[in-house]
């Protein structure tokens, strides 16, 4: 979108919000260190995403487009962008290829999966939130 939009000056961002919602509210938390994660949870505000969502929406955010940015708390990120890491091709792909020749050669590029407590800190700043 952002592409086939910027001859029209049209800019197209993604936010991509830390904050305490219904949802995150049924994440398990039976270690003491599990609910003390959750209570820092708790004070992640909807509140904080919306200068981001008007920023993007004024103006001065013109030449701003094809991002993809998260919030949490006070702190602001760039995040990567998606792009292909390992590619397989194969003339009549069936689901028995795709699970004896393509998986396995990708394989090794797999991502791990994450927890967001496992790639970003939840640091000093969350206290001051």
């Amino acid at each position: 979108m952002a592409l086939d939009m910027s001859r029209y000056k049209v800019t197209s961002n993604c936010i991509a919000p830390f904050a305490w919602s219904r949802m995150i509210g049924t994440i398990p938390a039976e270690t003491p260190e599990q609910q003390a994660r959750l209570e820092k949870m708790k004070r992640m505000e909807t509140a904080k995403i919306a200068p981001l969502a008007v920023y993007l929406a004024s103006d001065a955010a013109q030449d701003v487009t094809g991002q993809i940015f998260a919030v949490r708390a006070n702190e602001l990120f760039l995040m990567s962008q998606n792009r292909p890491v390992r590619s397989v091709h194969r003339a009549g792909l069936t689901p028995e290829s795709i699970a004896e020749q393509a998986i396995p050669a990708m394989r090794a590029h797999f991502y791990a999966l994450d927890r967001s407590q496992d790639v970003f800190l939840l640091g000093s700043d969350l206290n001051r939130a």
